[in-house]
């Protein structure tokens, strides 16, 4: 996961005025080219996802070494003409196919406590980019950006070759016996008309749209809510260490109750939270409070968006559910920060966005709660006569 550093956001933008000034592109015109190659590059879910059925080691083996590819270009792009194609490899193979394969690997390679599995997993990933953002930023500012580029593309590549020597695919080890629970899940079309589905993929939808406009934009929002700008960095901490927490937490929960009550309490809470922040102007103390409750919002949303589809639907098609489910993830962290500077462009205030998103969120965790789950999804497949 963390390998997908060079196509996120937060990858690129410590790149962005580099290579702005590198390659002679104005700062309006890369956001709509980075904006145009989220979108794009969020289709090759569409592609992966079956693939990742068919074979997870390969699979992810081609992904990496083709995103190692995309990285290498980029780092060797002489001007603007070629930057969307670039951009859209970027993207596609990084933030889109690259994560899901890593949430693949853990959700179909774990027959017991995926969950806590999951929690693990978010919080190693959380801590590894922690340590990976500031050792990348150190670099750019001794050996320049397409210096970076070019030794991260390598290190992508050489994680591709451990790829393909240590992930086994799980059917292969299974052999389709009678532990084998990739060969259990509800078919794809069934999936896709559960309610089930869509209350994952509308709450977590509206979850990354409104998460991504707060981080990027969180500088500009704690000053509109009439703090220092010093303030951005303790909130983020806070936020983080307590979104840690609640990922070890919820994932142990997950292996108790239904992930829809966990994913809908977390939801609830992230429409206080949204409700909090215009409120909490000027006060110190609910300013922390929403940070702390926004780590533990998304602390849960994370976990479950990593382990719920595996949960409620199987893992015979994981790849295909989860990878129309990230598409629309994508789409709206794209689209989040947007309407977030609109917002601020037409009023000085995020507040109008808060308090439209605030009900949604709210909506969707009493839909998760209200929500039976039922387990439908069919028995193992019968294995051929011999």
């Amino acid at each position: 996961m963390v390998a997908t550093l060079p196509g996120r956001t937060v990858g690129l933008g410590l790149i962005t005025e580099q290579l702005l000034v590198d390659l002679g592109v104005t700062r309006s015109s890369y956001a709509e080219l980075n904006l145009w190659a989220t979108f794009l590059g969020a289709l090759f879910l569409f592609g992966t996802g079956p693939a990742l059925d068919r074979s997870l080691r390969w699979t992810t083996t081609v992904v990496l070494a083709t995103f190692s590819g995309a990285v290498f270009w980029l780092a060797h792009l002489p001007g603007p003409g070629l930057l969307l194609p670039v951009l859209i490899l970027t993207r596609g193979l990084g933030q889109s196919s690259l994560s899901l394969s890593a949430v693949a690997i853990v959700g179909k390679s774990f027959k017991k406590k995926l969950s806590t599995a999951m929690g693990i997993f978010a919080v190693a990933t959380s801590l590894l980019f922690v340590a990976a953002i500031p050792s990348v930023d150190s670099l750019l500012g001794q050996l320049g950006w397409r210096n970076v580029w070019i030794i991260l593309a390598a290190v992508i590549l050489g994680i591709s070759l451990l790829v393909a020597f240590l992930i086994r695919d799980p059917q292969a080890q299974n052999g389709h016996g009678e532990d084998d629970e990739t060969a259990t899940g509800m078919p794809f079309r069934e999936a896709l008309r559960s309610p089930a589905f869509w209350v994952l993929t509308i709450g977590i939808g509206i979850y990354y749209f409104a998460f991504t406009g707060i981080t990027l934009f969180s500088e500009s929002l704690v000053v509109s809510l009439d703090f220092s700008k010093d303030i951005r960095n303790w909130f983020l901490a806070i936020m983080m260490f307590s979104g840690l927490a609640s990922n070890l937490y919820c994932g142990w929960l997950a292996q108790r109750i239904s992930v829809l009550n966990i994913f809908g309490g977390a939801m609830i809470i992230f429409a206080a939270c949204l409700i909090g922040f215009p409120l909490a102007s000027g006060s110190i103390g609910l300013i922390s409070t929403v940070a702390v409750a926004l780590g533990i919002g998304s602390g849960a949303v994370t976990v479950i968006f990593f382990a719920g589809f595996a949960d409620l639907f199987g893992k015979r098609h994981l790849g295909k559910i989860q990878g129309v489910a990230q598409t629309m993830t994508v789409a709206s962290s794209g689209t989040g920060p947007l309407i977030f500077a609109r917002s601020f462009e037409s009023s000085g205030s995020y507040s109008s966005v808060f308090f439209t998103l605030a009900p949604l969120a709210l909506l969707v965790g009493i839909w998760a709660l209200c929500h039976q789950r039922r387990n439908t999804f069919p028995e193992k497949r019968s294995k051929p006569a011999h």
